[in-house]
């Protein structure tokens, strides 16, 4: 349609913009031209959920599934919403529908192993990400989820391997370098885990990586001798902070 085609070039505009008010009502044009128009509903739900109106994104999630109560990505978007609310058993939910309606899914499967491992799941979050990797062999972010949850279920050596994944694909990946240290840190194999956390600090990144984050169970983890003299040589990153919530890749909407 002419009209909301017209609508959705404006949408793109202030959107590209950062003026969001603007782009939703060009949106709500569009969606009122065309009320089953789903790039545009998707597109709504987004912005409504990166202004903070959390509520009226899942409104307009239930209002279009009542009518297209199969379309995966809407599942997927409302499951995102609801992680962003902090209603975890509901994200997962909601995943688990997206999947089931397109088991390709990649951003629902690594957003449903992210919950699952944030939910105290890990080993079912192991399983998830597993399945990711083997579904998208060639994405780091799939080996790093992998890494993460294995970290979170203290599969030590599980995490070497994975994070050596990401590093195959991504030498310079600073988290996979810290999760990897940490692995063989509690392996006991401190020279390695120096030099990987050397690494990572190393990094244009890694300083800020390691002061925002330790990976799961990273303040156990990361309590020797080595990451002290890290902590107090020249140039040392700041000191650690357990605020790590599992979130990576597009897990956001």
């Amino acid at each position: 349609d002419w009209s909301s085609d017209v609508c959705s070039s404006d949408l793109a505009c202030h959107h590209q913009r950062g003026n969001l008010p603007p782009a939703l009502e060009a949106l709500a044009r569009a969606l009122q031209l065309e009320p089953d128009h789903q790039q545009a509903a998707l597109a709504r739900v987004a912005i409504l959920g990166q202004s903070g109106r959390l509520e009226d994104a899942l409104v307009l999630t239930a209002e279009w599934l009542a009518r297209h109560p199969d379309d995966a990505q809407m599942h997927y978007s409302a499951g995102l919403v609801s992680e962003m609310q902090g209603d975890l058993a509901e994200a997962l939910g909601r995943y688990d529908r997206a999947l089931a309606l397109d088991p390709s899914m990649g951003p629902a499967l690594q957003n449903r192993g992210n919950v699952l491992t944030r939910l105290g799941r890990v080993d079912e979050a192991v399983q998830n990400n597993r399945r990711l990797v083997g579904a998208f062999p060639q994405a780091p972010e799939a080996h790093f989820n992998l890494a993460e949850s294995c970290l979170a279920a203290r599969k030590y050596e599980d995490v070497i391997a994975a994070a050596g994944g990401v590093l195959a694909l991504v030498p310079r990946h600073a988290p996979a370098l810290l999760d990897r240290g940490y692995a063989l840190a509690a392996l006991g194999r401190l020279d390695e885990a120096r030099e990987d956390l050397g690494a990572a600090l190393a990094l244009d990144d890694g300083r800020h990586v390691v002061a925002t984050r330790t990976g799961f169970g990273g303040n156990l983890l990361v309590s020797g001798e080595y990451l002290l003299q890290i902590r107090h040589a020249p140039n040392s990153a700041a000191p650690l902070i357990n605020d790590h919530k599992g979130k990576i890749g597009r897990a956001h909407v």
